[in-house]
């Protein structure tokens, strides 16, 4: 076994174990060379393991290897590496963060129909990519299927996998191994062969314990009883009869009666199978905003509406403009009318009366009167409002308002520091300037909207962020804590102008550390940092400039769902030296 803080190949840190089988185990580790999480799988020979068993063991462990490196789809693990040290044989894989089916179901019980039919369509279109590689899984059960924090399932561990030749089933096939009895196919125990219907019961038999809460029967518990098989309807009967009759004959005992195809069960289940999905690209880093001279018009400009709602997760260009001239007003029939001069005598004395009363009563201040605007040709003046509300219902403050100029809102922020006297948190031209004035520790606000809260629903937290060059040891930060502070989150720009996201324990504790990739942002420039929270599984996810550079559970995560959290912005340095921190565009809301 492999302890943490172990180095193989002078690249790879092992930071904790995930998983350990009759055949080896699965550690987390930290790509030096990348900075990414991977995972590690390690073949460790059982004791007193005959020479030529070994060598059937070390050719799967190889033949995994070779198997899983040249498959692509979003679905499955990726193996980028395989090595042998230290006479053992360790393959490396890409780090599928999330949660296991198996504790999804162990958590929440049945699961919503809609949902794991949704995942029973990507996980039948990564079947279906594999069965035509010539490729059968063997093993797979809730405990093999991740949830990432995007919703995305993802199927893991190939460690029974079999090169499968239809002209000849008993082709190359490796050491034979059981897999697990409740999801096992009965050919899987027995002198049969499997093959791709074979990893449909498995499916089929994991879809049936996600929609009812309970593992079905074994194979061999349904050969000696056939009733003893629950119909899944009558565990949940909400379920629709074509759900369950698609499981079912996935679960045939007798290898024809089954489905002939994953793309035959997708269809069955109403949900099916798509074209493989090509790989996809990282989304650009977002452009920053430029704001381009107004020239002096003549005339009214008019901001032309957004054609449709959009997901702010980075800065939104400014919206083009139009410039309208207004016309001549159409000429007006004459008609029969009383006098002008009529209508302007009565209007004065009717408008002096009202306001003679008005200030009789008190009701009109001196000088609220509005001063009527002057009309020149055909161009009309008009007063353009300023506006209270930002169009966009996540923007929680973006230091615009020039009432708070010189201080902040304090109506949404409180002030909240390690060390006392308040240091200096001030608004200045529209952002939040935050500086470390000869005092360690944090200066930041706090937000009072989101302060000890529980979080019940997905929700993102952003700013944006910089730091001047002038500083000496420190960071500019947004930072999630628990209210108790015995846990935290934070993205930063620190003093060597690298940024990143981590989230730890406090204080911290061994296994407990969590980075993301951290990258060279360089000085005085701007940089948005998101972290999305996920409290079904307590997923963290986070994001620089648009692009995700970390997703992570964490070991207490059970703890965290029924914690209560608060927001922070602001800056953070362990020595007097001056930090000085910018902060914009702070966004809170549901994703």
């Amino acid at each position: 076994m492999l302890t943490p803080g172990t180095v193989l190949q002078n690249r790879y840190r092992i930071a904790s174990l995930l998983g350990q089988g009759g055949m080896g185990a699965v550690y987390r580790a930290w790509d030096m060379r990348l900075n990414i999480p991977v995972a590690v799988k390690e073949m460790i020979p059982q004791p007193g393991i005959d020479p030529q068993t070994l060598a059937q063991l070390r050719q799967q462990f190889y033949q995994e290897a070779q198997v899983l490196a040249h498959l692509n789809h979003p679905n499955l693990v990726r193996v980028t590496d395989y090595f042998e040290e230290w006479g053992n044989a360790y393959l490396v894989m890409d780090f599928a963060e999330g949660q296991s089916l198996a504790d999804l179901i162990a958590a929440r019980g049945p699961l919503p129909e809609a949902q794991v039919l949704d995942w029973a369509r990507q996980l039948l279109d990564a079947l279906a990519y594999c069965h035509a590689q010539g490729v059968v899984h063997r093993d797979i059960k809730p405990q093999n299927i991740i949830i990432r924090a995007d919703g995305r399932p993802v199927l893991v561990d190939f460690g029974l996998v079999k090169l499968w030749d239809p002209r000849d089933p008993r082709t190359r096939t490796v050491v034979r191994a059981m897999g697990t009895p409740e999801y096992a196919p009965p050919e899987q125990w027995g002198a049969g062969h499997t093959d791709p219907r074979s990893d449909l019961y498995s499916l089929g038999a994991t879809l049936y314990h996600a929609l009812t809460g309970q593992a079905p029967a074994t194979a061999t518990d349904r050969f000696a009883a056939p009733t003893v098989l629950t119909p899944p309807r009558s565990i949940n009967p909400s379920l629709r009869p074509e759900t369950e009759r698609a499981i079912l004959r996935a679960m045939e005992l007798a290898k024809d009666a089954r489905w002939g195809s994953a793309a035959e069960m997708a269809a069955a289940l109403g949900a099916p199978a798509a074209a493989p999905t090509p790989a996809v690209k990282p989304a650009p880093p977002q452009p920053t905003r430029v704001i381009a001279e107004e020239q002096p018009q003549p005339t009214r400009v008019i901001p032309e509406p957004s054609p449709q709602p959009v997901r702010v997760t980075a800065e939104t260009p400014p919206q083009p403009t139009r410039v309208i001239t207004e016309a001549p007003p159409p000429a007006i029939p004459a008609r029969s009318r009383i006098p002008v001069w009529a209508w302007v005598l009565g209007g004065i004395v009717f408008l002096s009366l009202v306001l003679g009363l008005a200030w009789a009563a008190g009701q009109i201040p001196p000088g609220s009167i509005p001063t009527p605007t002057t009309t020149t040709g055909q161009v009309r003046a008009i007063a353009t409002p300023t506006a209270t509300i930002d169009a966009d219902p996540t923007v929680y403050d973006n230091f615009n308002n020039p009432a708070n100029e010189g201080s902040f809102n304090q109506s949404r922020w409180r002030y909240s520091t390690d060390t006392k006297p308040p240091r200096q948190i001030i608004q200045q031209s529209g952002v939040l300037v935050v500086t470390q004035d000869g005092k360690s520790g944090r200066t930041a606000l706090t937000a009072r909207k989101y302060a000890a809260v529980t979080l019940n629903a997905r929700t993102f937290f952003e700013a944006r962020l910089k730091i001047s060059p002038d500083q000496y040891a420190g960071n500019v930060q947004l930072h999630l804590r628990t209210w108790t502070s015995d846990w935290c989150s934070e993205c930063n720009i620190s003093e060597d102008a690298s940024a990143g996201c981590w989230d730890t324990i406090w204080p911290i504790q061994n296994g407990h550390v969590y980075e993301s990739i951290r990258k060279q942002v360089g000085y005085g420039t701007w940089h948005t940092f998101r972290i999305e929270v996920d409290p079904l599984t307590m997923t963290f996810t986070y994001y620089m400039d648009g692009q995700m550079i970390g997703s992570h559970i964490p070991v207490d995560a059970e703890k965290l769902k029924k914690a209560r959290f608060e927001f922070l912005i602001g800056v953070w340095s362990p020595s007097p030296d001056a930090v000085t921190g910018y902060i914009d565009d702070v966004r809170i809301g549901n994703y």
